[in-house]
């Protein structure tokens, strides 16, 4: 377990936490596919929702922009 401040994020290819660092200080640009089906499901939804809810904790609690 980490005991360092910040954002960390789990990464599935190594199995560890690792902490989030920025390329711009107080800035976080990401690409998030659209949408795109003609049939959506439950599983398009929730990863809608995760994303949503991952971009909301970064600019309200971490302030970054987003």
């Amino acid at each position: 377990m980490t005991s360092e401040a910040g954002v960390h994020f789990f990464n599935g290819l190594t199995g560890t936490k690792e902490r989030f660092l920025p390329l711009k200080v107080n800035c976080i640009n990401w690409y998030c596919c659209g949408d795109f089906h003609t049939n959506i499901d439950l599983n398009v939804v929730r990863s809608y929702i995760h994303l949503d809810i991952i971009r909301r904790v970064l600019q309200d609690y971490f302030n970054y922009d987003v």
